[in-house]
């Protein structure tokens, strides 16, 4: 096969298609799949798990299929100073010409590449990128990465009647959830997409307008502009999330973020010596917050922050990372935090908006 294509667009869809490139289980897997005919120049990639299909603008000398070392050729367009290049493949190698020389790159026969599923007939769903983007943003950073649990590696999606979207993730220390609405989905399904797809998503969708989504089995399609992104599922029941948020609360309190950000990385400089706890104790009366950390072989640190505080005094304790974690997802100037007991799940929200909740569950304080 023998391709004609722009050096700079080449090279720019190659480094999205390098980001679906894996080695993990075949060297095979370091190859973009090239398949051309008529005018229409397809590229592929994959790590079995997830799949990147792009339509490259591009000239077709002679129609055919092949294979091309992905970050070779894209280290290789990085330093090319031409505008187009030529792409001769066949089973052993790729030969690529511009007008400054030519270059061999290594091939291999392009029926080692692994057959993907297509996802052409299944349940089809319309949804604004935008929309896409925001959840998955809003809940990705909770998702778990220990691959040994399953249906919690990945943003559970779904679509209910009158236009509403949730997308949740948890890694059972906190549970991250977003309401959203939608001009398209009017309809009940829900699925958990893989943390991967997701990552990718979030890079794919920054100038795109609107996503079909395509679910068959255990698979799904997101086909938009000239991207087609598979991946498979997870599967497994996940949590009834909903029902471990309490349906009411206490007490209430309102601080500024940043401050509170400040507040808990600094007292986990200290606390990471022990246990990587975070004391809040409530003063209405003060209309403050004191957060300590008690490291008797250290010392203790005292922080006071002035804070809108409803209901009665209470003193309870969090584990660090997972407040930081939560305080930097947010981007509101304030925080509201709903408490009732000291052992209680916590609601962490921006003040400005209650769509956006995150879960964290306090730990006992030991004396």
């Amino acid at each position: 096969m023998k391709v004609i294509c722009s050096v700079v667009d080449l090279r720019d869809q190659l480094e999205k298609l390098v980001l679906a490139c894996n080695t993990k289980y075949s060297p095979t897997l370091s190859y973009v799949l090239v398949e051309s005919k008529d005018s229409i120049i397809r590229m592929t990639t994959t790590d079995l798990s997830i799949s990147l299909s792009i339509t490259v603008v591009g000239q077709v000398v002679k129609s055919g299929n092949g294979l091309l070392p992905c970050k070779q050729l894209l280290s290789l367009l990085k330093v090319l100073a031409a505008d187009e290049v030529v792409l001769t493949i066949n089973d052993e190698i790729c030969l690529v010409q511009t007008n400054t020389g030519n270059y061999r790159l290594p091939s291999e026969p392009f029926t080692n590449f692994p057959n993907l599923p297509t996802i052409q007939d299944g349940d089809t769903y319309q949804l604004e990128a935008k929309k896409l983007t925001e959840g998955i943003k809003a809940v990705l950073f909770s998702a778990s990465t220990d691959e040994t649990k399953g249906v919690l590696c990945g943003v559970h999606l779904t679509m209910l009647q009158g236009h509403n979207l949730e997308f949740a993730t948890t890694n059972a220390h906190i549970l991250s959830l977003i309401e959203l609405t939608s001009e398209y989905t009017n309809s009940d399904t829900e699925f958990t997409i893989p943390n991967q797809a997701c990552l990718l998503l979030q890079k794919l969708l920054e100038k795109v307008d609107d996503v079909k989504i395509t679910v068959k089995d255990s698979d799904i399609a997101f086909e938009f502009d000239n991207y087609k992104l598979t991946s498979r599922l997870l599967e497994g029941q996940y949590p009834k999330y909903n029902q471990l948020f309490p349906r009411q609360f206490d007490k209430k309190l309102t601080v500024d973020r940043v401050a509170l950000l400040d507040a808990v990385e600094k007292i986990q400089v200290v606390s990471s010596l022990k246990n990587n706890g975070v004391i809040f104790n409530l003063s209405p009366e003060n209309q403050e917050i004191n957060l300590t950390s008690q490291v008797t072989d250290v010392g203790s640190t005292k922080i006071s922050l002035p804070a809108q505080i409803s209901g009665d005094s209470l003193k309870t304790a969090f584990y660090c990372p997972y407040l930081v974690s939560v305080l930097k997802n947010l981007s509101s100037t304030e925080v509201q935090i709903k408490l009732n007991a000291k052992l209680t799940p916590v609601v962490f929200s921006p003040l400005s908006t209650q769509k956006i909740k995150y879960l964290v569950m306090p730990f006992e304080i030991r004396k």
